[in-house]
């Protein structure tokens, strides 16, 4: 193994606020700089948004959705928490349990209508959104939509500026987003009991004490913000970056698509959560493409490894993600082949 070309212990720090304006040179060295990153470490952090200080009151508050009670909560729930929900994918989840994390969260999607997916079952993906008949303050669901904006944005302007250093022409690439449903996701991490037990949902576990497990995400890119700090990202190397908490900022890591599209060249950032004795909370952004959009290689892969043959829409791969979990059982049945 050569040396390593990031070997501290933190995440590395890329200025992205250029992508949104300004010269040309500091664009370039933004996009390389972010492209650099990814490639070597699959993960980099982002100080600063255009929005600033907003982004971090924005989030802060949005969190205060888990300060309703527990039947107002579970009136949102999905059926991975109640049986008789109608809801599979949009609304509450508690996984406060033995398992591989220990938190609640709640999700929600564009507001904007999704187009129908060819696969009927993965219909449940374009899901509208479910809100709280009381909000925890009045202007809750408007800052909530306000974020997914922000970042919808902010996720659009990272994944071009990778394709620009992936050589991908912005026709190649921006198709396969347009009408895409991404996902934003509060997160919060009561203090974990010390009965509650954490297993790792991918292998080589290394006797960390965990609230999240290491894991991969299913959509092109995660923007994670988070208000205490815990999140660490594993590099292709093997190594675990711990994500610098800092007010306003956001840590950018690969998913499952990338994956795909770059034919293996970009592997998925696996990522967990530390368990610090505190409670936790967080936001994470999803930017996951249109549902029948073709997870097909963009780019030829290593010349260690041969091209992928197997095709599949982004709706069949959540087929295969989600039917994996609690409650979700019956989607294994109607996953389609790749």
């Amino acid at each position: 193994m050569g040396p390593l070309k990031n070997p501290a212990n933190f995440a590395q720090t890329i200025d992205i606020v250029p992508l949104f304006g300004g010269d040309g040179g500091a664009r370039g060295a933004a996009v390389r700089g972010l492209g650099r990153a990814l490639q070597e470490d699959g993960v980099f952090v982002a100080p600063r948004l255009p929005e600033g200080a907003q982004l971090e009151r924005r989030a802060t508050s949005l969190l205060a959705f888990f300060d309703l009670s527990e039947a107002d909560k579970l009136r949102l729930a999905t059926r991975r928490v109640r049986a008789d929900s109608r809801r599979n994918y949009r609304g509450y989840v508690s996984t406060m349990k033995q398992g591989w994390a220990y938190n609640e969260f709640f999700d929600i999607g564009p507001e904007r209508a999704l187009p129908p997916p060819a696969i009927e079952a993965a219909q449940i993906f374009a899901e509208t959104n479910i809100w709280p008949a009381r909000p925890p303050f009045p202007r809750w669901r408007a800052e909530m939509l306000a974020y997914h904006g922000a970042m919808e944005t902010a996720g659009a302007a990272i994944l071009a500026a990778a394709g620009e250093f992936l050589g991908l022409s912005e026709s190649a690439l921006a198709p396969l987003f347009a009408a895409g449903g991404s996902t934003l996701r509060l997160l919060n991490y009561p203090r974990k009991p010390g009965g509650a037990v954490i297993t790792e949902e991918m292998p080589h576990p290394d006797g960390a004490r965990l609230v999240t497990g290491r894991h991969v995400d299913a959509c092109a890119l995660s923007l994670l913000w988070q208000r205490q700090a815990g999140l660490q990202a594993q590099t292709p190397d093997g190594r675990w970056l711990d994500i610098a908490c800092r007010p306003g900022a956001i840590s950018v890591h690969l998913g499952s698509v990338m994956e795909f599209l770059t034919n293996g060249r970009w592997r998925a950032t696996p990522h967990r959560v530390l368990n610090n004795g505190m409670a936790r909370g967080a936001i994470g952004y999803f930017h996951e493409p249109n549902l029948d959009a073709e997870l097909a290689p963009l780019i030829a892969p290593p010349p260690e490894q041969s091209r992928q043959t197997a095709r599949l829409s982004y709706g069949a791969h959540l087929l295969q993600r989600f039917g994996r979990y609690g409650g979700l059982e019956h989607l294994r049945a109607k996953d389609p082949p790749p």
